[in-house]
């Protein structure tokens, strides 16, 4: 027999009110579902973040029992791919590379079914979880939207990209964008073109389907990776604004990927899986996807104001309030804690 594939896990850590314990404990719980003979590595990769925060989470290793898979902590310039980029340089095993969100939890079962399904199907690049969110006690309107629009997911969709919350890499790939010389340099400042791509799984997923082709990427069920959701309209159009400027950019970063978003996007909606389901699923379901059309449509003319410089934007990474709060869910979350708080 072979020697199994072994796995770098890097997870970029930026200060924004997660709770490690809780990052720690399905991490945990998931590093010990993997077959014994499977050889991990963890870097996490502080950016953006106060002074001593990377002693902190350091001293964190040992007490959470993440320090026996070879886990350390390194720094790295601010943003998420300058992580990521940190941690591809910094590892010593050549193996899968996996990345997970500092906001999530893991289940049990997810490092496994990811490394598997790299494992046994040699066509796949991109394995990645699938979302499950983890909902107030008290529901409002919006969350009880989402609730159906999640529950109908995997019917309703076909999803081109891959989610950034927890994926796994055959190999590490990633494109230098093109030439900037030919782009209007008002256009370059106002979208900071010069920083490049800024959300990893979007700019990733564009090129590996530029290079491989749609069948590279796969979301694995039963791999559930458990996050705070928005909770509010402002929450929905400020994630909207993000990926819409990152669209945007990309388009110009990547003109050879600009294809992409309308041939894919435009095959992804299977409407007629939803008949099965009752009226009153249907009825939310289409409230939900209308409310989602709208703003995203508000969010493009948004960003097209900012490219013609009648409106500015302060970042490009914008906030989506209420996706850490974590305490907001407390007797939702305690069961998935493993460890004390910390």
């Amino acid at each position: 027999m072979t020697n199994p594939t072994p796995i770098t896990i890097g997870i970029p850590y930026r200060e924004e009110g997660q709770d490690f314990s809780l990052l720690a404990g399905g991490l945990l719980t998931s590093l010990q579902d993997l077959p014994s003979n499977v050889t991990c590595e963890i870097i996490i990769c502080v950016n953006g973040s106060s002074a001593g925060c990377e002693g902190h989470l350091s001293g964190l290793l040992a007490p959470t029992g993440l320090e026996k898979y070879q886990a350390r902590v390194i720094t790295s310039p601010k943003g998420k791919l300058a992580a990521q980029l940190a941690i591809v340089k910094d590892r010593k095993l050549n193996g899968y590379l996996a990345f997970v969100d500092s906001d999530v939890v893991l289940g049990k079962p997810v490092l496994r079914l990811l490394w598997s399904t790299l494992e046994t199907d040699k066509r796949c690049m991109v394995a990645y979880g699938q979302p499950v969110p983890v909902f107030p006690v008290k529901l409002g309107l919006l969350h009880r939207l989402l609730r159906v629009h999640y529950s109908l997911r995997e019917r309703a969709y076909h999803r081109p990209y891959f989610h950034g919350r927890a994926f796994m890499l055959r190999e590490w790939f990633f494109d230098p964008p093109g030439d900037l010389r030919g782009i209007n340099p008002k256009v370059v400042e106002r979208l900071r073109l010069a920083q490049g791509p800024i959300i990893d799984d979007i700019a990733m997923s564009r090129m590996a389907l530029a290079s491989w082709g749609g069948c590279v990427i796969r979301e694995v069920q039963d791999a559930n990776v458990y996050f705070d959701p928005i909770d509010t309209i402002r929450g929905m159009y400020a994630a909207a604004i993000r990926v819409a400027l990152e669209l945007e950019r990309l388009d110009l970063l990547y003109p050879q990927h600009a294809r992409l978003e309308k041939s894919y996007s435009t095959s992804c909606w299977n409407s007629g899986e939803l008949r099965r389901y009752s009226l009153r699923m249907q009825l939310a379901h289409a409230l939900f996807r209308g409310l989602d059309s709208g703003i995203k449509r508000i969010a493009k003319v948004h960003v097209a104001l900012i490219k013609a410089g009648l409106l500015r934007t302060r970042t490009l990474w914008v906030r989506v309030p209420g996706t850490k709060q974590f305490a907001r869910n407390r007797h939702d979350w305690d069961k998935f804690r493993r460890i004390p708080q910390a």
